[in-house]
């Protein structure tokens, strides 16, 4: 019983959330039974919604009279912290301040949302975006399996930490190097290697490393990159013993130039 009561409210929410003009705060519910639920405008003009279950089992809207003559409120109850969740987008922008997220509620939506509400729904949003991430990087075996099997030559490179949280692996770094990169590097590019890092400022942390070259348009040519969760001495010797391995450099054969930002390099 609760249950459809609960599908009714949500049809209900639904037309009166994505109205074009209305005053949320006089939109009353006039019937809540178990099979129908009737919405009316208590501002006296004949704004009318009402939904209920058919024979076969779904649930419609059967009477809806859009016509509403009372003044408009953009502050409307119905509204919920899930609900602006799950309908904008703009809630995943990453380092937006909860002041300039309400504002594009304001403007965009022409509601007047709190901040704690604002706060909740990037929450939520965040949560489940977080989720999807944890699923991503359960899979990085496979990315790993999958590179190298459909581009001979390249290498990806894992480490993992196997005592992780309740006895699950933990992510701490991928580095790449694609074969088609490093063909194209020893092909077009002088052994000069420039080498720095960025902070990753999305929902995972960490820090991107990455090595690149200048092709003969003087333009930047990706080698190789590595995500790791610091960076430190320790990580870039990882990343440029594995770059080493890849391009097979020895020092006492050939000359090759790194440059580098005053960044932790252990050559």
């Amino acid at each position: 019983m609760a249950c459809v009561v609960k599908i009714a409210l949500e049809v209900v929410q639904m037309v009166s959330i994505e109205g074009a003009e209305l005053d949320f705060q006089k939109i009353t519910l006039k019937k809540n039974e178990s099979k129908r639920v009737t919405a009316i405008c208590s501002g006296g003009c004949k704004w009318r919604i009402h939904a209920s279950y058919n024979n076969n089992g779904t649930f419609h809207v059967k009477t809806y009279n859009d016509k509403y003559t009372c003044s408009i409120n953009n502050k409307n109850k119905r509204i919920s912290s899930k609900w602006l969740a799950e309908h904008n987008q703009f809630f995943i922008i990453p380092h937006i301040t909860l002041v300039e997220l309400q504002k594009m509620v304001r403007v965009e939506l022409g509601y007047t949302v709190s901040i704690d509400m604002c706060r909740s729904a990037r929450r939520k949003v965040l949560r489940f975006l977080y989720e999807y991430v944890k699923i991503d990087y359960a899979r990085s075996w496979d990315f790993k399996a999958e590179i190298e099997d459909k581009n001979d030559g390249s290498i990806v490179e894992l480490l993992v930490d196997d005592e992780g949280p309740n006895g699950v692996q933990k992510f701490l770094r991928l580095y790449a190097c694609f074969v088609a990169l490093k063909n194209g590097f020893f092909a077009g590019c002088r052994r000069i290697i420039g080498v720095d890092s960025c902070f990753l400022k999305g929902i995972v942390r960490g820090e991107l490393l990455v090595a690149v070259g200048r092709d003969a348009n003087n333009q930047i040519f990706p080698i190789a990159w590595a995500q790791v969760e610091v960076e430190s001495a320790e990580t870039w010797r990882w990343f440029l013993e594995l770059l080493k391995k890849d391009l097979q450099i020895e020092y006492d054969k050939e000359t090759w130039v790194f440059s580098s930002d005053q960044q932790k390099v252990v050559l």
